[in-house]
């Protein structure tokens, strides 16, 4: 069960890459490259400083940043890069064997439009990171939950001793809190419901909830005897002051806001750390992981799991409900198991012994699954995060195996359900700990092992794409669009519902 391992790192994966190869490009090439260069350097490269606008209580140690130099507290946050663009990422040069994506670049309005309808004909996926952010002290433990992004757009993320939080919009740093001696931040998460509200555990086994706007402590829960490495607030608004906790003494606990005395149930069924905490979408059912390689589904209303699944053989933490199907779970195993298992929960009842009729389908990833993250924006894709050896993000497709129309034109049939791996986006050095998803649903971000934060524009809606694709791809040969045999649609991917 010791999924905090493998730790080996591999070189660098990032490759070369080049623009269109084509002879007419290569004086475009050439002069977008140098362009590209140049952003890089003036744009890219410099160091976001640290000040005193952001109003911060000056009379408190958790407001302050530690200098390891001077063994103190300071306000001078300029004295050590966090969260700050990385000047390690390289330039990379023109080859011939693979396009270079350059993204969040003005060189992309540059290309003709025959050039950028060629590219949005078919689904691209990045081969490099948007950005690249440096993330020093970030704790290389499998169990922890270190990083979120809110509905306000406001990332935040654990790192050592310290917690801070990112604006995405504007690129400044807040550092919010820094604990005592011998502690550290082991999980946080933000409210979906009220997103002004990030909940914070702490390796003391406390978890604080801290109003952002108002840069202010709410209160401090207790009750866990170690730390809590895993937090969800439930997603129903009519549940907003619900929050549940799991903890490296195995017990979950359930939160009420308004109450002086906030515990209101306990789930016991996990014997060791849990480190996998999620609510469904409409907050009737809570998926828990542990390191007893156990996957529970409980229910507000009981202290006993709905459903208890053993089919994992190493930690469960990587956990994610579909947005798109009720009932639909994704879990992902550690370093001796490598698997993720899509899960329908509504072919079940709670009598049902038989819990291997929900499992859809087990896939083999090859290494140890870290995150997981539905796409909010392309049906039945996810991504996973992974440890040794390659250290790399995937996309998959879940193939629900359902067909609505036939060739024999008889309806529904049911085939074989599946993951298809779309993409891997390498780049990272060390195992891929954390992911979280912007609230747009296009960007992903990944943390690391390697002690940066890389931010993937990966689910880009599919309107955006198709948009351009049916103003040049849709050639209507007869006025008289009642015939449906006359409109011919190229370059369709007719497997992809979202097109």
């Amino acid at each position: 069960n010791n999924s905090n391992t493998n730790n080996n790192s591999n070189n660098s994966n990032n490759s070369n890459s080049s623009l269109d190869s084509n002879s007419s490009d290569k004086n475009y090439n050439s002069q977008a490259e140098e362009l590209y260069k140049q952003e890089l350097e003036s744009t890219l490269f410099h160091t976001i400083g640290f000040n005193n606008e952001f109003n911060l209580n000056s009379n408190s140690n958790s407001n302050h940043f530690y200098n390891e130099e001077n063994k103190s507290y300071t306000n001078d946050f300029t004295t050590k890069r966090i969260l700050s663009f990385s000047p390690r990422r390289q330039i990379v040069k023109a080859n011939a064997s693979s396009p270079l994506r350059i993204f969040n670049n003005n060189l992309v309005t540059r290309k003709t439009k025959e050039q950028k309808i060629r590219v949005l004909n078919k689904r691209v996926f990045p081969q490099q990171p948007e950005q690249v952010l440096e993330a020093p002290e970030l704790i290389d433990d499998f169990y922890l939950n270190l990083l979120d992004w809110s509905e306000k757009n406001i990332l935040a993320i654990g790192l050592g001793q310290s917690l801070y939080l990112w604006n995405a919009e504007t690129s400044q740093t807040i550092p919010l809190i820094n604990c005592d001696a011998n502690e550290y931040v082991s999980g946080l998460n933000w409210s979906k419901t009220e997103s002004h509200l990030l909940a914070i555990g702490l390796s003391n086994g406390n978890v604080q909830i801290w109003d952002i706007e108002k840069n202010s402590i709410l209160r401090t829960l207790e009750g866990h005897s170690a730390r809590v490495g895993a937090i969800a607030f439930n997603n129903d608004p009519n549940r907003r002051y619900l929050i549940s906790t799991g903890s490296r003494d195995s017990m979950i606990i359930n939160h009420d806001l308004r109450l002086n005395h906030s515990h209101i149930s306990y789930f016991r069924n996990h014997t060791q750390e849990v480190c996998g905490l999620k609510w469904n979408e409409n907050g009737t059912m809570l998926a828990s992981g542990a390191n007893d390689n156990l996957l529970n589904v409980w229910q507000i209303e009981s202290e006993d799991p709905l459903f208890c699944f053993d089919h994992h053989q190493a930690a469960v933490k990587a956990i994610a409900w579909s947005p798109w199907q009720n009932g639909l779970l994704a879990s992902g195993g550690g370093t001796a198991d490598k698997t993720i298992k899509i899960w329908d929960l509504t072919r079940l009842n709670s009598n049902d012994n038989n819990s291997s009729s929900a499992l859809l389908c087990s896939h083999e990833t090859g290494s140890q699954v870290c995150a997981l993250q539905w796409s909010r924006n392309w049906k039945n894709e996810l991504i996973s995060s992974h440890g040794f050896s390659q250290n790399q993000l995937s996309i998959w497709k879940y193939n629900s195996g359902i067909n609505t129309t036939t060739m024999s034109g008889l309806g529904m049939q049911v085939g074989p359900r599946s993951l298809t791996k779309l993409a891997d986006l390498n780049g990272h050095t060390a195992r891929v700990l954390q992911l979280a998803q912007s609230p747009d649903g296009e960007v992903i971000v990944s943390a690391a092992a390697d002690e940066t934060l890389r931010f993937w524009r990966c689910f880009t809606k599919p309107s955006l794409i198709s948009n351009l694709n049916n103003t040049n791809n849709i050639n209507i040969t007869n006025s008289n669009l009642n015939n449906t045999n006359n409109i011919n649609i190229t370059n369709s991917n007719l497997n992809n519902t979202n097109n």
